[in-house]
């Protein structure tokens, strides 16, 4: 003998036609919307911030190696500095690069 359903429950087999969350495709592309929608809302104060300079002069506009562009003496500078208290040797070869206009090789292999 089957038990009576009660109006709020569904027979097993009974799957909701007209619902929001009806297949999990249609459910990961609201959740995805809500999730980039409520990322957008908290993060959108951030565009009304301005420019924050703290420490580009020491880094990279005054500096008289990053200026000079790329060379072997800049090359074994970036190497072999503790300027502004840190070793940045990955750091300031990008800045040597971008200062040389070397174009951005990882870039180019994975097509941009």
């Amino acid at each position: 003998m089957m038990r009576k359903l009660h109006r709020w429950e569904m027979a097993p087999e009974e799957k909701p036609t007209g619902s929001l969350f009806a297949s999990e495709s249609k459910r990961n592309l609201i959740l995805c919307l809500l999730l980039v929608t409520c990322t957008l809302a908290i993060y959108n104060t951030a565009n009304q911030n301005g420019f924050v300079n703290y420490d580009d002069d020491v880094y990279v506009t005054a500096n008289r190696h990053i200026q000079a562009g790329l060379r072997w003496s800049t090359l074994r500078w970036a190497f072999t500095t503790f300027d502004a208290a840190n070793l940045y040797d990955v750091t300031a070869n990008s800045y040597l690069a971008a200062a040389a206009d070397v174009p951005d090789v990882c870039f180019d292999m994975v097509g941009r």
